[in-house]
């Protein structure tokens, strides 16, 4: 494809670039929507062992993130998620979103965050995952991701009324979940 090069008003010349070169540098705004298949564990009394995690169930998922494509394999960008976890909002923003393309169409992913867990009271802690992404350029802005998602002792203190008070309760309860994420994204 044949660009000309704009500086200013000023045309230097016509290049010759790639897709994917010329768009280097650009963000890419991204949308995505699905489920996500969770456990959790609530650790409320602070003497007890570490409960085991619930039952696997279902919730749903939505996301907006950006990114921006650092050469022709690799891209950085932010992501704030919103869950359906157990019938409370989980939000997390990711700091860091990294992905790395290895084949045609194909790219794996990491990410580090914090979250926000919308339990009783305001909890708080991290998140951090794996995931793996399919867009096909057939498909132009469509694609399909699968992430694995894990949030680490999201702390929040023991004020609500259903909350435990005896003395092995402790002041704060902790909350890990570990899920599977599974979305259709739209880019634009």
């Amino acid at each position: 494809m044949k660009n000309l090069v704009l500086f200013g008003c000023l045309v230097l010349s016509p290049l010759t670039l790639s897709e994917e070169s010329a768009n280097t540098g650009k963000l890419k705004w991204q949308v995505n929507a699905g489920i996500n298949v969770f456990q959790l564990r609530h650790h409320e009394y602070i003497n007890d062992p570490i409960p085991s995690y619930d039952n696997i169930e279902t919730g749903t998922v939505f996301g907006f993130g950006v990114e921006q494509l650092v050469d022709d394999n690799q891209s950085w960008g932010t992501k704030l998620e919103l869950q359906d976890i157990d019938g409370h909002l989980l939000s997390s923003f990711r700091a860091i979103d990294y992905k790395y393309g290895f084949a045609e169409n194909w790219q794996v992913g990491a990410h580090l965050g914090a979250a926000h867990y919308d339990f009783r009271t305001p909890a708080f802690g991290y998140t951090a995952g794996l995931g793996l992404f399919y867009q096909p350029f057939a498909w132009k802005n469509w694609g399909l991701s699968v992430e694995a998602q894990y949030y680490d002792k999201i702390a929040r203190d023991k004020l609500h009324a259903d909350d435990p008070k005896d003395s092995n309760a402790g002041p704060d309860s902790f909350i890990d979940i570990q899920n599977i994420v599974l979305s259709v994204t739209y880019s634009f």
